[in-house]
């Protein structure tokens, strides 16, 4: 795992001299990424975090009610397998605001360190490369892992995100998990990749507002 840690490094200082050039070490979704992110004027070291007022995260919430409600009862089961492993659950709204975290206490408050919190922006423009933002724009499940960040002091993270689509096929939200990175574990996108669809499904289906048995036992078969 060290060595890709490396090899990534290694990739992100080529892209620093040459950002348009090839560069095998790292993939393509994430060094697109990278460009993107620099064309947005994102700095690497020194982005301007924003976490939106408690009254307009609460406008916020209203506005996606329902997925709110549907979503949150499946993410805080992903949370109930991590739990105690350092990893949090999160779901933000289309745009990237995080609209709600499920964590330990040492989770939550590596999170809070980072501005990974309820109200955080995590938009690509915003932050560059991250599992919340990049999944907005590809609207495929993605694995941001360490140096792929392209903030560099979020290289300590791991996050698996999955979007989550409304019944017309427009994008819902983002499932997310995120811990450190030497933690994370080859179960981890999966459940961010099952726990979406069960979302998605949800909103179909808007009552009841929970996630029915079934869907708990799909979960359960993840890990």
């Amino acid at each position: 795992m060290h060595e890709v840690k490396k090899r990534i490094i290694a990739a992100w200082n080529r892209f620093l001299q040459d950002p348009g050039g090839d560069n095998p070490d790292v993939r393509p979704v994430i060094l697109d990424s990278w460009r993107r992110s620099r064309a947005a004027g994102v700095d690497s070291f020194n982005v301007r975090k924003t976490v939106i007022a408690p009254d307009e995260l609460q406008r916020k919430i209203q506005q996606n009610r329902q997925l709110y409600d549907t979503a949150a009862p499946i993410v805080e089961k992903l949370y109930e397998f991590v739990k105690g492993t350092g990893f949090c659950t999160i779901l933000s709204d289309r745009h990237g605001t995080v609209l709600k975290v499920y964590g330990d206490e040492n989770s939550v408050d590596a999170a809070e360190s980072n501005l990974l919190i309820e109200g955080a922006d995590r938009a690509e423009s915003a932050i560059g490369t991250n599992a919340i933002g990049t999944v907005i724009h590809t609207r495929e499940p993605l694995q941001v892992w360490a140096d792929e960040h392209y903030y560099k002091p979020n290289s300590v993270w791991s996050c698996s995100g999955a979007p989550i689509f409304a019944p017309d096929g427009e994008l819902a939200g983002v499932l997310c998990l995120s811990g450190n990175w030497e933690s994370v574990h080859f179960h981890t996108p999966g459940m961010a990749v099952s726990g979406s669809p069960a979302v998605s499904k949800q909103l179909e289906r808007p009552q009841p507002l929970v996630a029915p048995a079934n869907t708990r036992r799909q979960l359960d078969k993840v890990v």
